[in-house]
């Protein structure tokens, strides 16, 4: 039996996404020449590795067993390309990256500055979108990686979580009094902006209400940072963000914002890289990752690691 990677690449490919259709166009080919090698390979290796079903195609335990044995070698055979590339180069290439708004508005221009400067041989190319659509991109290689508000574990992503942060509730400057710290259910009759249900921060938000039994139905949903802002600064709205957002909402474009404690325990986002098994970063991607990362835990560095001592405590307790 000969096997070579081209078969191997389709192979994983239609295993992941189940589907032909979705399969082929990840792989930039037509249906036949995939349906073609993958009934190649069934008949080389003698077992069927999907059932055929008119809605998808569901992997056999052969399937299966071929993925988990296939996965590493095409993650090795990715490295190893890398490093021969480029090994005793400076860095050099193209980066594709991918963000949720609400993550680095007030540090990746820094971080950018730097990095080409350092960098010059490396170009980079950067888009904003909500979670699904970004993994989705990762997943099927139009990004190298992306920076989102939550984990999704999507074949065939990895995801590393680069720091958590709290929550809190954001008013403008108003008469109204809060006590200094509130819960989510004390808040229901509050006149809130928050993201629309595509974005990650709304899963977050509902996820959290939905451990304490409560509901929030939103007067406004908008996924603009700015706007929201805007909206919350003068007004009775209000809303719920990250504590970096509000702190460069306040630094950067002077917004009068006060911000509450939530008493919801854990009520935190992550900021989580993701990028793909099958495609692994390149040097470039690696130096971009690590500048990136490194500065967003530097902004939220010593809070951080506090609350995990904090949660460590508590755990033992």
């Amino acid at each position: 039996m000969v096997v070579d990677l081209r078969q191997i690449q389709y192979f994983l490919s239609l295993f992941e996404e189940q589907s032909v259709t979705r399969a082929a166009r990840r792989l930039n080919i037509v249906q036949p020449a995939l349906s073609m090698q993958i009934a190649k390979l069934e008949r080389d290796i003698g077992k069927p590795l999907f059932t055929r079903t008119p809605r998808r195609m569901i992997p056999t335990p052969a399937g299966e067993e071929m993925y988990r044995l296939f996965l590493p070698i095409m993650t090795e055979f990715g490295r190893a390309r890398e490093r021969l590339m480029h090994s005793g180069d400076a860095l050099s290439g193209h980066v594709r990256l991918g963000l949720v708004p609400s993550i680095g508005q007030h540090v990746l221009p820094d971080v950018l500055e730097r990095f080409v400067e350092r960098h010059p041989e490396v170009t980079l190319s950067i888009s904003e979108g909500l979670t699904d659509h970004l993994i989705e991109q990762v997943a099927g290689g139009q990004l190298d990686l992306c920076y989102t508000n939550r984990s999704d574990r999507v074949r065939p992503v990895a995801t590393d979580v680069v720091l958590r942060e709290r929550i809190v509730f954001v008013t403008g400057i108003n008469d109204i009094p809060y006590p200094p710290k509130v819960s989510l259910v004390e808040l229901t009759g509050c006149r809130f902006v928050l993201p629309t249900r595509e974005n990650g921060m709304r899963h977050i938000v509902e996820q959290a209400l939905e451990a304490d039994d409560g509901h929030l139905a939103p007067a406004i949903e908008v996924d603009s940072i700015l706007t929201s802002a805007r909206l919350i600064e003068k007004s009775l709205y209000v809303s719920l963000m990250p504590e970096s957002i509000v702190r460069g909402l306040r630094s950067r474009y002077n917004f009068a914002l006060r911000t509450y404690e939530l008493k919801n325990k854990g009520f935190e986002r992550q900021i989580v890289c993701s990028h793909n098994l099958r495609r692994p970063m390149t040097k470039a991607a690696q130096a971009f990752h690590d500048a990136l990362a490194s500065r967003l835990v530097a902004e939220h560095g010593l809070d951080h690691r506090k609350r995990q001592e904090e949660r460590r405590i508590a755990d033992r307790s």
